[in-house]
């Protein structure tokens, strides 16, 4: 099910090329991040899963907003660096599976306060639906909080997003 002309929601088609690309380089991160990892990964989704979702993700937001993405790859020095920093510049961008699941912001990642957060939804593939938007200081809030989540995070869910016409990445990018 397609969005068209739904205020809050951007569609952005992808290629075949840019989701082999990006799925490349998510299978990649994964062989990386399995000997990185803090053990926070969702247990409802595969690791290859996660980081493959999560390039296709940040390549959909840097296509849109014509930003550079290169998919890089680090070393674990550069890694335990930039794990605190965010996914495209200083924007932490978060992927979903479907439509109706929520932005999810783990412990490891509630000090990040200062950063914007973008939802993207990929159940519509090789449609990327930029779903919203939110600060990290609005997101990690108790109202947010679930406890009850496998590993306990804060779950934002859509219609507590801002919408996508009103970020302006040259704020933060």
């Amino acid at each position: 099910m397609l969005l068209h002309n739904f205020q809050h929601y951007i569609e952005v088609p992808l290629t075949d090329k840019e989701i082999a690309y990006a799925t490349d380089v998510g299978l990649s991160r994964s062989d990386v991040n399995s000997t990185y990892g803090d053990g926070t990964l969702d247990p409802h989704r595969l690791p290859n899963e996660i980081d493959v979702q999560g390039a296709i993700a940040e390549l959909a937001f840097t296509k849109f907003y014509g930003l550079e993405w290169t998919g890089q790859l680090w070393t674990r020095e550069e890694w335990l660096q930039k794990r605190s920093e965010g996914d495209v510049g200083p924007v932490q961008v978060k992927s979903v599976r479907k439509l109706h699941h929520k932005l999810i912001i783990r412990k490891t990642q509630g000090h990040l306060i200062d950063c914007p957060y973008v939802l993207v939804s990929l159940h519509a593939l090789p449609i990327a639906i930029l779903s919203g938007w939110c600060m990290g200081a609005y997101a990690i809030r108790p109202r947010f909080f679930n406890p009850t989540l496998p590993t306990p995070a804060w779950a934002v869910p859509r219609s507590a997003l801002a919408p996508m016409e009103t970020f302006e990445p040259s704020q933060f990018v």
